[in-house]
């Protein structure tokens, strides 16, 4: 089986919606390693991205991000969306405190 990742065409429209809508310093979070640099593509000629923390759901996923230029800010111990959201409550409690 061959299978090919593509870029929805309204990502870009949706992306800037919510980024809009949120508050400077907001999660994006990659699930997979094939869509960071699609979507880095559409997220680095915002002005809001370098107040961006990404996240990643395993380390797969956070090697993509690096090779790309980013760091993440949380990758998850567990690939699971739960063991990601941990990680990002994690950093924010930190950065409460």
């Amino acid at each position: 089986m061959v299978y090919e990742t593509t870029v929805r065409r309204d990502l870009a429209d949706c992306l800037h919606a919510e980024l809009l809508s949120q508050e400077e310093g907001g999660w994006i979070v990659f699930f997979s390693p094939s869509t960071v640099l699609p979507v880095l593509d559409l997220l680095r000629p915002l002005p809001s991205f370098p107040t961006l923390h990404l996240g990643a759901i395993g380390p797969t996923t956070a090697t993509a991000l690096t090779e790309a230029g980013c760091v993440p800010a949380a990758v998850a111990k567990k690939p699971s969306p739960e063991a990601l959201v941990q990680e990002i409550l994690d950093v924010e409690e930190t950065k409460n405190t």
